[in-house]
């Protein structure tokens, strides 16, 4: 009987988190959408940029546990940034260097 008492908080727990979880994620997209409507100069790409960096932060670590896995899972995560941020420059040096841009 205890056992089965304890599986249940664990997973009301659990359902807890995830709806909060759902939440925060939710209100992001909101900001998000609200920051298209704000005029902000140059800077209205780095606030999308942020809120989406957050987002991103919060599905890694709470979604995908990366928090709380080894110190080879942490590497793999950052050897696959690394990947990225090379695909995300070479693709802006694609886009920067374009005639038809400026």
């Amino acid at each position: 009987m205890n056992r089965k008492l304890k599986g249940t908080k664990a997973l009301q727990s659990s359902v807890r988190k995830f709806c909060i979880l759902f939440s925060v994620l939710t209100g992001l997209v909101l900001v998000s959408a609200g920051l298209s409507f704000v005029r902000l100069g140059g800077f209205e790409v780095l606030g999308i940029m942020l809120v989406a960096f957050v987002s991103v932060g919060i599905i890694v670590f709470y979604f995908m546990e990366l928090g709380s896995l080894t110190q080879v899972s942490w590497l793999w995560a950052g050897a696959g940034l690394l990947w990225f941020g090379i695909l995300f420059v070479l693709a802006m040096t694609d886009y920067l260097t374009r005639s038809w841009v400026w």
